[in-house]
């Protein structure tokens, strides 16, 4: 299984590289960029180096979505994981460490539930956010 490095959704599918397969038909390739465009997220698999674009593999479909030109992203964002939680790419190894803890230890818990409510922040503010979680 790849390592999910982010979160993007969609505006738009014009240039964007989508693959399934051999397609068809251009009815079957019009279908797969619909549902892409009508998922809540879909998750970023590698980066590349200059972050002018993602590849990502669609769960749910299988499809495989290269991201060339970032103007049909919507939004996006890039996280690390440390013990299930997800976590600024900037931090330290102590720092990561002390972030984990205290998301882990927080009345509630984090679990899966948390876990979305957290993608779904971030995706609608552009960068990783749980700071809704300690209000």
């Amino acid at each position: 299984m790849l390592e999910v490095k982010g979160y993007f959704t969609l505006k738009q599918v014009t240039n964007t590289r989508v693959f399934f397969g051999r397609m068809h038909s251009k009815q079957e390739e019009a279908a797969l960029k619909k549902a892409l465009l009508d998922r809540l997220y879909l998750p970023i698999n590698d980066i590349a180096l200059d972050k002018s674009g993602f590849f990502s593999i669609d769960p749910e479909t299988g499809a495989v979505v290269e991201i060339l030109d970032m103007s049909d992203v919507d939004k996006c964002f890039y996280y690390k994981e440390y013990a299930g939680v997800l976590i600024p790419t900037e931090l330290s190894f102590l720092d990561t460490t002390i972030f984990a803890t205290k998301r882990l230890k927080r009345l509630g818990g984090y679990n899966d539930t948390i876990r979305k409510m957290v993608i779904l922040n971030s995706l609608r503010k552009g960068t990783l956010d749980d700071n809704f979680l300690f209000q």
